[in-house]
């Protein structure tokens, strides 16, 4: 127990180092607290000590949030996620002990402890990221964070359609059993894909709505001007992810139904899962 909290404790102080105030004062001469907007983070050094300072504390801002992370890794502690001592080290970032309790937003520090955590779902969220970056050409917060849960539920979807087959198996041989054909077992998954994809598209589209005219638009418009972003309406993204999730409704089922629906009606029969 003592060493979970001496690990958490050192979690904070490795997120706490302000490595932007440092390199600003040790090698600039200059405060950061006292240029752009103030923070300590790597968008304020990028903007005002340059590109080389910049990647060197995206660096070391991002290092110091998976070392944190895997300290649970080195130290054979179990019982408690690697998540909770990253969340520290984030904690730490944004309020260093070193820095007046002061320090910069931890976009780097996050990244860090998700490469930690899960590597491949950070290279997923920075694919999405340029991805939305190259075809709206402007860091759209509303753009970024609706294709991220639009493509996380592309995934829930592909999911959740080949889990419903593999898991009625045995009702599809029953059916097929009294006369149903491999046609007509087709169509019916088909449509049933078709009404999750329209049944999601009007709940998300109403939630998505929602959200963003009153808490999104209210946090873009009120909060820091250095994060450069930037509020709007626009239903190219909307449009785009209801083409595809159409065509995976057909093309989803068709395909998971000859991969886990191909041994004969006897066979499936006898298997009662």
């Amino acid at each position: 127990m003592l060493t979970i909290i001496l690990l958490l404790i050192a979690s904070y102080l490795l997120g706490a180092i302000p490595f932007g105030l440092w390199i600003g004062k040790i090698f600039f001469k200059k405060n950061l607290h006292d240029y752009g907007s103030g923070n300590t983070g790597t968008t304020n050094t990028f903007r005002i000590l340059g590109v080389k300072a910049g990647i060197s504390v995206f660096a070391f801002d991002l290092l110091k949030g998976t070392l944190a992370t895997l300290l649970p890794l080195f130290f054979h502690i179990n019982g408690v996620s690697p998540l909770i001592f990253g969340l520290l080290a984030v904690i730490g970032h944004t309020f260093s002990i070193f820095d007046r309790f002061k320090g910069g937003k931890a976009v780097a520090t996050s990244a860090g402890v998700i490469l930690g955590f899960s590597p491949l779902f950070l290279i997923y969220l920075l694919v999405v990221f340029i991805i939305v970056l190259w075809l709206f050409s402007m860091i759209s917060l509303s753009s970024v964070i609706g294709a991220v849960f639009a493509l996380v539920g592309l995934i829930n979807f592909i999911n959740l359609v080949m889990t419903n087959i593999v898991t009625r198996r045995h009702e599809f041989a029953t059916m097929q059993s009294i006369g149903m054909t491999n046609r007509q077992l087709r169509k019916m998954m088909i449509s049933e894909s078709f009404s999750y994809v329209l049944l999601a598209g009007i709940v998300g589209t109403l939630v998505a709505a929602t959200l963003g005219m009153t808490l999104l638009r209210a946090f873009v418009e009120n909060g820091p001007t250095s994060m450069m972003m930037t509020f709007q309406i626009t239903l190219l993204p909307a449009l785009i992810m209801l083409i595809l999730f159409l065509a995976l409704a057909f093309i989803v089922p068709v395909v998971a139904l000859r991969l886990f629906n191909n041994r004969s009606v006897v066979e499936r029969l006898r298997v009662n899962e």
